[in-house]
């Protein structure tokens, strides 16, 4: 069982290594250019996964079972890697037709579009950094 789990963990890994990449294509069409965008995404990611490590190492020890809580934890970025393209597309609609017009140009609209994109990363990143602690706690 121990050599799938660590299979399992490692295909993991590489899944959130192409979400990185794929959250930066979508990032860079929200906020325009692909460097503002590859620098966001490698923030986001860092400091998501640090904060879900963190925070999954913290509370660990309250769970009974950690394998189960890890399974919990990739299915719950199954479904937001599902759901990112739709709320992507729903998110980038409502900017451009509504929040950004009334904003007009300047640091407003450069705030509020950055702050969207961070939040569509971000609990996504959180969840990535969960995994480590959680599996390394259940092995």
């Amino acid at each position: 069982m121990r050599p799938l789990l660590i299979l399992l963990f490692a295909a993991s890994g590489f899944a959130g290594l192409v979400y990185e990449s794929v959250w930066a294509q979508y990032l860079r069409m929200l906020v325009g250019a692909a460097a503002y965008a590859q620098s966001l995404v490698l923030a986001v990611f860092m400091g998501g996964t640090a904060l879900g490590a963190w925070w999954a190492s913290r509370r660990s020890a309250e769970w009974r079972n950690l394998l189960r809580t890890y399974a919990l934890v990739e299915v719950g970025l199954g479904l937001l890697a599902l759901a990112f393209h739709p709320v992507f597309l729903g998110t980038r609609r409502l900017l451009l037709e509504t929040v950004l017009p009334t904003l007009g140009p300047g640091p407003a609209a450069g705030l509020v579009t950055a702050s969207a994109a961070v939040l569509l990363v971000l609990p996504a990143a959180v969840l990535l950094g969960m995994t480590f602690p959680l599996m390394t706690a259940a092995l």
